[in-house]
């Protein structure tokens, strides 16, 4: 837990219960119990949905109550509504969301703590996806314009806004929202709109809302400087402080003319060793080899990127790391 989380739940009182919602990059974990009385604290329903403005009703179903003396809270990255509850059981919030919350997807974790701990006895976690009624948008505004990428492997979102009667809202994470890439060679899509570039080339990206397509977007991949080998590196499971077997990532110069490698920037969990930099500038296809190995500090998925910045383009060619620690 964070900083700010642990000011957060400071401010519960002593036997309180306070409700706390915020966006999906909260800190994770659910279902985690401990002490001596074994208490546990369960979401009713592990994924809600709602709309703006909406009052929730959420139950918690929660064993041990007694050892939460100092009270039950539920926390995310962004304090967007709370509510106090009595301490007693049920534990039921009534939550109201801001009337200007943005379309998408939260998470709610409730923590339950005792006196003078900063470390929570219990923990679970649920889901929380806020759409707009569809009765609510006077007009729906895709993106029209191409997005054109530089370097594989470089991100762009797509930005989709509708009307409604009380101003603009971003739609761009809707869970109502869906995407679908015509050729996931070229570049593919999440369910956010982030566009991730794979290959040269064009493709499209259909929007729909509710079901209905609502509009393409045209995807262009120019011809990349940097070749990689490989777009993503897969290590699998790796236990933490152990150093996995080495993976080589082969970039090629895919240019008619020499490509300086500036930058190679590697995450801390994936430690590398090159030839790139000592090699630079790199001719007209010619190669340069990145040694990688997965070193896990911590349990639990750890997925980052390799960065190769070169003096041809601005964006850098990103290579896209996924391993999980045990």
């Amino acid at each position: 837990m964070n900083e700010w989380m642990r000011n957060l739940t400071r401010t519960v009182a002593t036997g309180g219960v306070v409700a706390l919602i915020g966006l999906q990059t909260a800190c994770g974990g659910g279902g985690v119990s401990t002490g001596q009385s074994n208490p546990s604290i369960a979401f009713s329903a592990t994924t809600l949905t709602a709309t703006p403005g909406q009052t929730l009703d959420i139950s918690l179903q929660v064993t041990g109550a007694s050892s939460f003396t100092r009270g039950i809270a539920i926390v995310g990255d962004g304090h967007v509504g709370a509510t106090a509850i009595k301490s007693q059981p049920p534990f039921r919030f009534s939550l109201t969301l801001p009337q200007d919350l943005k379309p998408g997807t939260y998470r709610m974790e409730a923590m339950g703590y005792a006196n003078g701990s900063e470390q929570a006895l219990a923990s679970a976690a649920a889901t929380l996806q806020v759409a707009l009624p569809a009765n609510a948008l006077l007009s729906l505004a895709p993106p029209v314009s191409t997005l054109v990428f530089e370097a594989v492997g470089e991100q762009l979102p797509i930005r989709v806004t509708g009307t409604t009667a009380s101003g603009a809202v971003d739609l761009s994470e809707s869970p109502l929202l869906s995407y679908q890439v015509a050729d996931a060679t070229v570049g593919t899509v999440d369910a956010d709109g982030l566009v991730t570039a794979r290959a040269e080339g064009q493709t499209s990206i259909a929007l729909s809302l509710n079901g209905q397509t609502t509009g393409n977007v045209p995807i262009q991949v120019l011809k990349p400087a940097l070749m990689p080998s490989a777009t993503q590196l897969d290590f699998g499971s790796q236990a933490v402080g152990s150093q996995s077997v080495a993976q080589a990532l082969v970039v090629t110069n895919n240019l008619l003319y020499p490509v300086s490698i500036l930058q190679v920037d590697a995450p801390p969990d994936y430690p590398e060793t090159d030839n790139c930099l000592t090699g630079s500038p790199l001719p007209a296809g010619q190669s340069c080899t990145i040694t990688v190995v997965f070193q896990p500090t911590a349990k639990g998925p750890a997925n980052a990127a390799i960065r190769i910045v070169d003096s041809a383009v601005s964006a850098a060619t990103r290579v896209f790391l996924t391993g999980t620690g045990g």
